[in-house]
């Protein structure tokens, strides 16, 4: 092989290993800042919706309170009263649909359901068979109910109910049924991606939210995505993030205690890793255009090497053949 061709080939392979050992670490810097950054990103989302959604079920539960203070502090109670004060509660917040009292005493009974519609209920309508009224009963902690969609308005509806205890004695429940659409819309439109759709759901998986309400609390989001394997680590942890999951990025974050509800956010990888491989892409472009230069200037170098070795070579011949022109 020719001096000349070796040369060329050694410098070119030093080019290419020193190229290497440059873009290889370079390229998965890169990736992992990216990677970093995608992240915390979805972090920040997370937060910001759990922050949504503790300050919607606070506003429910200061309302409930509230309520519940009040009654607690009377023996006896008038319709017009009564009704009036949960009006002025209410104050015509529009995520309310209706807030009422409702006595210890079954309605067939001679019991009384008070509310800020003036809604009169039917009087074989038995309160206390109720889960809302059931649950609140049993302690003076707050209960949250399952979202239900309403049959006259269409909405997403949840209730939540307090009882009301006087001298230790159980004199009924506040209820409140309060719309979540403003807050299913907020959940649906928080996409990590273009084509990733986040809800809200159960323990076991249930759609709280969903844009087809028909898959409210029947459809389950671990089959519907096929990734059941991850309902332990996301039952056992406040907070997942995995932005590498066979196809999927997976991100979830439990809400607030009450709820019981967890939110979680997924789509396809290829999405949050078009711009990775954009930017690694452009690395590895910009290393490969150094890498020409280096060859180009490796030709260079190896033609002015060679050169005059070639002529040095060309006149030991002549000597050696007796042609030469010594005087030279």
């Amino acid at each position: 092989m020719k001096i000349k061709t070796k040369l060329t080939l050694t410098h070119a392979s030093i080019a290419i290993f020193c190229a290497l050992l440059i873009a290889v670490p370079t390229i998965n810097t890169e990736v992992g800042i990216l990677e970093k950054d995608i992240t915390e990103q979805i972090d920040l989302r997370l937060e910001g919706v759990n922050s949504r959604v503790s300050e919607f079920v606070n506003i429910t539960q200061s309302l409930v309170k509230s309520c519940t203070d009040h009654f607690s502090s009377y023996s006896s109670y008038n319709l017009d009263d009564s009704e009036d004060f949960l009006v002025r509660a209410v104050d015509n917040n529009p995520i309310y649909s209706m807030v009422y009292f409702t006595s210890a005493q079954p309605i067939p009974e001679g019991g009384f359901l008070f509310d800020n519609i003036h809604w009169r209920v039917p009087t074989d309508f038995n309160q206390t068979t109720r889960e809302w009224f059931k649950e609140a009963k049993k302690s003076r902690d707050p209960y949250f109910g399952k979202p239900y969609v309403d049959e006259m308005s269409g909405d997403l509806v949840v209730t939540t109910s307090r009882g009301v205890f006087s001298d230790n004695k159980f004199r009924g429940v506040i209820g409140a049924d309060f719309t979540i659409n403003t807050l299913a819309e907020f959940v649906s439109d928080l996409k990590i991606s273009k084509s990733g759709t986040s809800f809200l759901i159960t323990a076991d998986g249930l759609f709280v939210t969903n844009e087809d309400k028909a898959k409210i609390l029947t459809g389950n989001f671990y089959d519907e995505f096929g990734i059941s394997e991850l309902k332990g680590e996301v039952l056992s942890n406040e907070k997942t993030i995995h932005i590498k999951y066979g196809d999927y990025y997976f991100a979830s974050r439990r809400m607030p205690g009450l709820t019981g509800w967890t939110f979680v956010t997924i789509g396809p990888k290829s999405e949050i890793y078009s711009t990775i491989n954009k930017s690694a892409g452009l690395v590895t472009i910009m290393l490969a255009f150094s890498l020409v230069i280096a060859v180009t200037v490796g030709l260079f170098v190896s033609h002015a090497l060679v050169k005059p070795i070639k002529k040095l070579g060309d006149a030991v011949k002549e000597i050696a053949s007796g042609n030469a022109d010594l005087t030279k």
